[in-house]
């Protein structure tokens, strides 16, 4: 059984290995669990209360923040047939990363149930205040590539590497957490440059396009750690260069295609009749919507009333709630229908997609909330986009009143340089399609967005044409793009 939700005075409820993992997505703290430690004073048994959840896997691994003899630790709790391979594993590439000279929390103990079959965990100390590590932290970047590159010198990998995984502590200092992904390079001498800088590469992906920029920085790290003679090879950085670009598209396609179906971090439901994705972090707000959408349409204030498309603006649940933009897709008629079913992607799943897809390469937009398709087998019927609402205020609006200050000028060649360094054209760059928001410049209208390298110019050329009857401002937008190298700002 569950733990209910803490917040009461009386005791917590004790749980088994076995319940833990029967609990399944409801498993919440506080609860306490009896365990075998391991450890230099030997074994013996022990109860740790469960604090605070951090990660769940259902039926698989629990991390959580512990209490233990009155101080706090962090759990990892592996559950399952494959949970005594994984808990040595990790405790494994712990003592690699230690040994490689990586700071790393320190492993306080292993923990087990009484029977020893059910699962068993490690013990780690408890960095309390730690946050992970930014895509904009150019210098911790360069020290993980330091770290990366004295684990290759010691004959070792890291294999899932991403940015939760650094941490940067209360005092400052910064630590390399999860050493399961650390294995051996299977040859008895230092992993290759080239597979370094693959490895590397990684890491260089999580950050978006234009931070490539540093590069030749994160580069002379990796070299001075690996003592390589020509640590500015401007060949290696290249190579470096090339490896990151792959990696970034390659990360994108399997976060795109885990949009699409169920997991911790998307709510998916595929039937007959009907397709559903969410974020599930909002999907209890968006469950109501989903049921009915219809009825959140009436009553709501209308953005848009088109043939093929209609927007509306509506508050989720009671007059407290979040508000949104839900664009339904409709259909015009029997042929539609017939030419929606034979097209290979939708408008509507492009938007969902090519949403989720800005927000990975660090671009704002307007975040799709839930994805939900009425169809029949391969027919698809009328579909609805539910998007965070950043308001109306577009970029013109701002310009009549204002003019266009030096900030949002650096914002919108911020974004024409990430658009073609992702290889992305938008389709329909006109001057409504870009919000004012808190976040900068939001693109919005992504049904069209595909990857092009022709069309970057296109996009560039219809939104300079927003400023034809400008033609100061348009002088002065089209050098400020072309001084920064946007193709077609010329």
């Amino acid at each position: 059984m569950a733990a209910p939700e803490g917040g009461g005075t009386g005791p917590v409820p004790v749980l088994t290995m076995a319940s833990i993992r029967a609990a399944g997505r409801a498993l919440a703290a506080p609860f306490a669990v009896r365990l075998q430690i391991a450890d230099r004073a030997g074994r013996r048994p022990l109860t740790i209360t469960v604090v605070e959840m951090l990660r769940l896997l259902p039926g698989r691994r629990v991390v959580a923040r512990v209490e233990w003899d009155g101080e706090a630790a962090l759990l990892k709790l592996f559950l399952g047939r494959r949970a005594r391979r994984y808990c040595r594993r990790e405790a494994a590439g712990c003592a690699r990363l230690v040994r490689a000279g990586v700071p790393t929390p320190a492993l306080l103990g292993t923990v087990e149930d009484d029977d020893g079959r059910s699962g068993c965990g490690l013990l780690f100390e408890y960095l309390a205040g730690a946050r992970p590590v930014t895509a904009d932290e150019t210098g911790a970047i360069a020290e993980a590539a330091g770290w990366l590159g004295r684990l290759h010198q010691a004959g070792c990998r890291h294999r899932d590497l991403h940015l939760d995984n650094l941490l940067t502590t209360a005092t400052g200092a910064r630590v390399l957490i999860d050493g399961d992904p650390v294995r051996r390079w299977p040859w008895p001498w230092p992993v290759t440059a080239a597979a370094g800088l693959r490895n590397l590469a990684v890491l260089c992906a999580q950050r978006p396009p234009l931070a490539d920029d540093a590069l030749p920085a994160v580069f002379q790290a990796y070299a001075a750690a690996r003592g390589w003679r020509d640590r500015a090879s401007p060949a290696g950085v290249e190579r470096l260069r090339r490896a990151t670009a792959r990696q970034r598209q390659a990360r994108l396609r399997r976060y795109l295609r885990k949009t699409l179906r169920p997991c911790s971090e998307f709510h998916s439901e595929r039937t007959l009749r009907r397709f559903l994705t969410a974020r599930r972090d909002v999907w209890p707000d968006l469950a109501a919507l989903a049921a009915d959408p219809e009825a959140t349409f009436r009553g709501a204030q209308l953005l848009k009333d088109g043939n093929s498309a209609t927007v509306v603006r509506a508050r989720l649940g009671d007059a407290d709630g979040r508000t949104c933009v839900i664009k339904r897709y409709n259909v015009k008629g029997p042929w539609h229908r017939l030419r929606r079913a034979l097209k290979p992607g939708a408008r509507f799943r492009l938007a969902w997609l090519n949403g989720h897809r800005l927000w990975m390469l660090g671009v704002p937009t307007a975040r799709p909330l839930l994805l939900l398709e009425r169809r029949l087998g391969p027919l698809h019927g009328v579909a609805y986009l539910v998007m965070e609402d950043l308001g109306d205020r577009h970029l013109g609006q701002e310009i009549d009143e204002q003019g266009l200050g030096d900030e949002r000028m650096a914002e919108l060649v911020r974004l024409f340089r990430t658009l073609q360094a992702a290889g992305l054209r938008h389709g329909d760059t006109k001057i409504t399609n870009l919000l004012v928001t808190d976040a900068g410049v939001a693109l919005i209208d992504l049904d069209a967005m595909a990857p092009s390298r022709r069309g970057q110019r296109r996009d560039v050329a219809r939104f300079l044409a927003n400023f034809e009857h400008q033609p100061v401002l348009r002088d002065r937008v089209a050098a400020a793009l072309a001084a920064a190298g946007v193709e077609g700002a010329g």
